[in-house]
């Protein structure tokens, strides 16, 4: 039987964990890491993760052919021959392939190899196989207290996934997703479902308190006191920083912190005198920008930056609308401006020009422009000053001065400078002339 066992056998190379396995069982063990394992440990430890490594995680030793179960042990023995260092980086490999499906926890994720660790080999000798693929979870996946691996508990988190996160700290999956995308903690474009999309726990931690304490919209409107429609005019005008804005992972919401919210209100009502609570000349902010006719943002700008003489406070009222104004005194602040600088709409009647013509004479900067805030709403605008609008008219008029001067329509007057070839001063807009193109055609 054993002559026609050796005819049968096929002469090959030793592999590098078969050459281990000899010399291990003819010398004494050497000083390396490998060496300070138990033989049938290395033997079983190469076996398994050499064929999660080959077969994929849920491999079985059965379901491999000879030649394929001595390919994978050297693979694996290779990784195990490397110490702690080898064998992580075979577990970050799994770790990287393994990027979808329902299932959570470490079974999912090492298969065989935690299985076989966690039911069939529980004896102390492979604790230290054991430890290197514990930490190594800790290391990679969202578990935490309250988890056990291997029998014991979990002491510490270090990865969060959102399903984790969201409840520990008891927040919206969804929004707490997308508040995580805004702030770069995970990737905008994911296919993984929530228990797979994972984040550093440890330096996410303050960020996941601030987004437990935050607040949205409406919460926000109630914590201030504030009307409704002021919180978007205040936001928009920059007087009120979201947290987080909404964006374009899809947070329709903005975020706030109640600390921000708290110091926007103690700038607000610093000045604020309680003994003008009862007088009937001041009102509230609401009320004081329907009596202006102005934007809230021009009477809470006023305030933030100390020019009103009287601001009140609303005894038994709290938040943004206890802060009371003098309207009066609103209305002369924010009419107030240099009468040498006109609007865009103002400019455009001065130079009997249409308004979208002076528009494009500003963007070309052929008028000289500087940008502004409309008195009443202070909303930014385009400001252009009477001279820069005299020193152009003196080079150029405008065709319907020009018609009107020559005493016929515009189209024929227009008609008129292109038979003699003369063209309008500009090609956009195309209702200026130079001055010095019609010396002859104009009183």
């Amino acid at each position: 039987m054993l002559p026609q066992l050796e005819a049968q056998a096929v002469e090959r190379p030793v592999t590098s964990f078969e050459r281990y396995v000899l010399e291990r069982l003819d010398q004494p063990p050497g000083d390396a890491w490998i060496d300070g394992l138990p033989l049938h440990v290395v033997m079983q430890s190469a076996a398994l993760l050499g064929a999660s490594m080959t077969r994929g995680h849920l491999a079985r030793l059965s379901d491999l052919s000879d030649d394929e179960r001595r390919e994978s042990d050297n693979i694996g023995f290779e990784a195990v021959s490397l110490g702690e260092a080898g064998v992580r980086a075979a577990l970050d490999a799994m770790n990287t392939a393994k990027t979808g499906g329902n299932a959570k926890g470490p079974t999912a994720m090492y298969g065989q190899i935690y299985y076989w660790l966690a039911n069939a080999n529980a004896e102390a000798d492979f604790d230290p196989i054991r430890k290197i693929v514990t930490d190594h979870i800790v290391d990679t996946m969202p578990v935490g207290p309250g988890d056990r691996l291997f029998g014991k508990e979990v002491s510490t988190r270090k990865v969060h996934s959102v399903w984790s996160a969201s409840r520990q700290y008891k927040m919206d999956r969804d929004r707490l997703r997308l508040m995580l995308i805004e702030m770069g903690w995970v990737p905008a474009r994911s296919n993984l479902p929530f228990n797979w999309q994972t984040f550093d726990a440890v330096k996410s931690e303050q960020f996941l308190k601030d987004a437990k304490s935050s607040l949205n919209y409406l919460q926000a409107l109630k914590y201030l006191n504030a009307p409704k429609a002021h919180e978007p005019i205040l936001v928009a005008s920059g007087l009120l920083k979201p947290w987080i804005a909404a964006g374009s992972s899809g947070l329709k919401d903005h975020a706030f912190l109640p600390r921000d919210l708290d110091a926007f209100l103690l700038q607000l009502t610093r000045a604020a005198d309680e003994r003008y609570s009862d007088d009937p000349s001041l009102m509230n902010i609401s009320a004081a920008q329907k009596r202006v006719f102005c934007g809230a943002e021009a009477i809470v700008r006023l305030i933030l930056e100390g020019k009103l003489q009287r601001v009140g406070k609303r005894i038994g009222v709290e938040g943004y609308n206890s802060v009371l104004v003098d309207p009066r005194e609103v209305e002369a602040l924010v009419l107030t401006r240099d009468r040498d600088l006109l609007s865009v709409k103002e400019a455009a009647a001065m130079m009997r020009a249409p308004v979208n013509s002076v528009h494009a004479l500003i963007e070309q900067k052929i008028l000289p422009a500087v940008d502004g805030r409309h008195p009443k709403t202070n909303r930014p605008m385009k400001i252009v000053s009477r001279s820069a609008i005299e020193q152009f008219l003196s080079s150029y008029i405008p065709l319907a001065e020009a018609a009107k001067l020559a005493d016929v329509s515009w189209g024929t007057f227009r008609k008129r400078q292109n038979s003699r070839g003369v063209a309008a001063a500009f090609e956009r807009p195309g209702g200026f002339y130079r001055r010095e193109d019609l010396k002859d055609q104009i009183p």
